[in-house]
């Protein structure tokens, strides 16, 4: 049984992987390009960010840094480029969807619009201070995790439904690898988040805060820029998939221009 078990484990791993090897060579110039913009310009507010915090440390009558190049507040630079990442997620997901009648991709199109909304909007924030205070809860932060909870319950029926109403196994194997990336921005969303609260409440100091806050918003921005990669990847091998009349048999094809 274990055997079996470790066999299917391999078999799963190794479709995964095919899968990922697939889309990366439908990758464009053009995407590419994109994406290492993206990239540096993530690097370029994360080096913003740390050398204000550098330079304060090491002289307490430095300039203050405005709020609009903080990699932690709502409004930031930093935080706007989040937005037209994850519009770009929703609408590769969304435009799939529409043209293709793929469930599963309705329900990835609603998990990031529902990400993109609470990064916009402070979703979990405020439905956090309010569980808080109706449910009488220590802190805002135990809120916060049980409304996270409550959205996750809820996305995860979502998601359920579309991939079990979403037959095709090149469907499937691309909606695993985007959980599989949200998987990792909700560790620097959700997790880094709750503990940069915990470790700031023990120690307050302004060089365990730039730090957290480097680890949260910086691998949060950086995780959303792989993650448009394979969005606009996976659109791309819809749309190629569907140009291959189905014999049966697995087709590959060049990638659209």
């Amino acid at each position: 049984m274990t055997s079996l078990s470790t066999e299917s484990s391999l078999v799963s791993s190794r479709t995964v992987t095919s899968q990922v090897r697939h889309l990366a060579r439908q990758a464009s110039h053009g995407l590419i390009w994109s994406c290492s913009a993206l990239l540096l310009l993530d690097l370029f507010f994360i080096a913003i960010f740390s050398s204000h915090w550098i330079s304060s440390a090491l002289d307490q009558n430095a300039v203050r840094l405005s709020s609009h190049w903080h990699l932690g507040k709502d409004g930031s630079y930093s935080e706007l480029l989040g937005y037209l990442k994850l519009a770009v997620i929703v609408a590769a997901m969304a435009l799939i969807s529409m043209r293709r009648r793929r469930p599963v991709y309705s329900a990835l199109a609603l998990l990031f619009a529902v990400a993109l909304l609470d990064d916009a909007m402070q979703l979990h924030e405020r439905m956090g201070a309010a569980l808080a205070g109706t449910l009488a809860l220590q802190s805002s932060t135990l809120g916060e995790l049980l409304a996270w909870m409550i959205f996750g319950v809820f996305l995860s029926i979502v998601v359920r439904a579309g991939f079990v109403r979403s037959p095709q196994h090149e469907d499937r194997r691309n909606a695993i690898l985007l959980l599989g990336a949200f998987g990792v921005l909700l560790v620097f969303a959700v997790v880094a988040d709750v503990a940069h609260v915990v470790v700031l409440h023990e120690f307050r100091y302004r060089t365990v805060d730039a730090l957290l806050t480097v680890m949260e918003d910086g691998g949060e921005q950086i995780t959303l820029t792989l993650i448009f990669a394979l969005a606009v990847l996976i659109n791309r091998d819809v749309r190629t998939r569907d140009l291959v009349p189905s014999t049966g048999t697995a087709h590959r094809v060049k990638s659209l221009p």
